[in-house]
């Protein structure tokens, strides 16, 4: 072996890579391993002055930059410094990968081949998951996860003569075949369909009538998990993500009357499952029926929706004249939604005591501020001359995510975001795609 040649940074960073993206849905440790080492890469690289012009030349990379100086001096005014610590921990990656990824230099057919592993990943789990299902639902001693609603009285009441099937075939249940929330699964999934779009898009002229097939069986089968995963957030950013990429791909820059047979047929499918679905129609129809959307103090909440709900307007109430410009702290969002809960009386049966937004977790946590500088991580980008579809797709998803679960509060949301929106943001200039015009997004 020989020892004298230069190490490729290059072929390390790109493998690094690869191992936190193909790990991403199946072990974060193993995920976070794989950026430990892009990290360590990206360190023993050097070339400090030309990395230090590149992030002082860069504006989309100071929001992130700020965001996490906001935690640091979060922190010293927080009550809870542990909870404080490890929620700066947790936002490392957040603003880290953007700044890393920025200074790299990842040829096109890399940055294909890393988006390409995201999109079999998914297939992946998409397969092991839908397995898991089948071999659970041939043990009738097995119990669903789904115990939170399926198990209730008005549940039974509704769905009387349910096939317990179907819990194995929807929600935490189909889920729990790689040990993950549907909804970030859900997230996970609905991405690779707008990458199927964009691959589609690119070699359009090229596919093969197999090839072509693939793809359509592929966003079919992704289609079918999204729908069975019942996950009312995901079910929108699908519904979305799918009208959005027929269109882009037949309606741009010519008109199809395919794309409009795809979007009825991707509606129609929608519908039905919502229907057919037991689960799904309690979660999207049932569970509203009869239950008031109005909040009263000193009542316990019980239903997915109204806990929600109640989180919302706890979070909304818990911001007052004392924190609206810096926050509670970095660490006391969940202290303060708390004492809010304690003040009027209210509970859920899930017992937290998390917004479940994130725009008002952060709020809560850093004030006007933080919110105004997260708000500039996510959107300062279309103010780009152009954006891409793959990228305006992205964006739209996770801000879709980010109304409903606290997304940049977990691993799974926080690596997803980070690791995608700079590879996109910072390195896919690098592939010759269409773009959107301002005007277009």
């Amino acid at each position: 072996m020989n020892f004298s040649k230069p190490i490729s940074y290059e072929a390390i960073n790109v493998l690094a890579l690869a191992v936190a993206i193909v790990f991403l849905p199946f072990s974060i440790a193993v995920c976070h391993a794989g950026l430990l080492i892009l990290v360590a890469s990206w360190l023993m690289e050097g070339k400090w002055r030309i990395k230090w012009d590149t992030i002082k030349n860069q504006p989309l990379l100071w929001p992130f930059l700020l965001f996490f100086m906001l935690h640091l001096i979060g922190l010293i005014y927080s009550n809870d410094i542990g909870n404080g610590t490890a929620a700066i921990g947790k936002k490392t990656f957040f603003f880290l990968l953007p700044i890393i990824i920025a200074t790299l230099k990842i040829e096109r057919n890399h940055l294909h081949l890393l988006l390409k592993l995201f999109l079999g990943t998914s297939l992946v789990a998409v397969v092991i998951c839908m397995s898991v299902a089948f071999n659970q639902s041939l043990h009738p001693d097995h119990t669903p996860r789904n115990f939170d609603f399926t198990n209730s009285e008005e549940f039974k009441l509704l769905n009387p003569d349910i096939s317990q099937s179907w819990s194995y075939f929807s929600y935490s249940e189909l889920s729990s075949g790689i040990n993950i929330h549907p909804t970030y699964l859900g997230l996970y999934i609905t991405f690779s369909t707008l990458l199927l779009a964009h691959f589609y898009k690119q070699r359009e002229n090229s596919l093969t009538v197999w090839e072509k097939q693939g793809i359509l069986f592929v966003f079919l089968l992704f289609s079918l998990f999204i729908l069975l995963l019942s996950s009312r957030a995901i079910t929108i950013a699908y519904l979305f993500s799918s009208i959005a990429g027929l269109s882009w791909i037949f309606f741009y820059p010519r008109k199809s009357a395919f794309a409009i047979t795809g979007i009825i047929v991707v509606i129609l499918l929608s519908a039905a499952s919502i229907f057919l679905n037991p689960i799904s129609r309690y979660r999207s129809v049932q569970e509203f029926n009869g239950h008031s959307l109005r909040i009263e103090t000193n009542k316990q909440y019980t239903t997915s929706s109204s806990i929600r709900l109640s989180l919302w307007w706890l979070g909304l109430q818990s911001i007052t004249p004392r924190n609206w410009v810096i926050g509670n702290g970095t660490g006391d969002t969940t202290d303060t939604m708390k004492a809010t809960a304690e003040k009027y009386g209210i509970t859920n049966t899930l017992h937290s005591y998390d917004p479940h937004n994130q725009f008002i977790y952060t709020f809560l946590q850093l004030g006007i501020i933080g919110l105004f500088t997260l708000t500039a991580c996510l959107l300062l980008p279309c103010f780009q001359q152009s954006i891409s579809f793959l990228h305006l797709s992205f964006l739209i998803i996770i801000l879709i995510v980010a109304i409903t679960e606290s997304i940049f509060e977990l691993q799974k949301g926080i690596v997803f975001f980070s690791l995608f929106h700079s590879l996109i943001v910072f390195q896919f200039q690098t592939i010759r795609s269409p773009q959107l015009s301002v005007s277009h997004a």
